[in-house]
């Protein structure tokens, strides 16, 4: 599935930029704790799905095929 965010090499970086729009939201408020989560891509990159928000803070973000991770059966 063809999704838009931004791609991290790490978690770590994910997590900071998460933080960033955290904090351009004031967030944790009395509605939302925070932003969004790092999601895991199964090429093993992390990633934040484009919104209204991220894009006001972050910038443009790319399309990129969005692949589960497997599950174990």
């Amino acid at each position: 599935m063809k999704i838009r965010g931004y791609i991290f090499d790490t978690q770590q970086q994910c997590k900071e930029a998460i933080d960033k729009i955290n904090v351009n939201l004031s967030l944790p408020n009395q509605k939302h704790d925070k932003h969004s989560n790092p999601i895991l891509n199964d090429d093993g990159k992390w990633f934040i799905v484009e919104d209204q928000y991220s894009l006001s803070i972050l910038g443009d973000s790319i399309e990129f095929e969005f692949i589960p991770p497997q599950q174990a059966e």
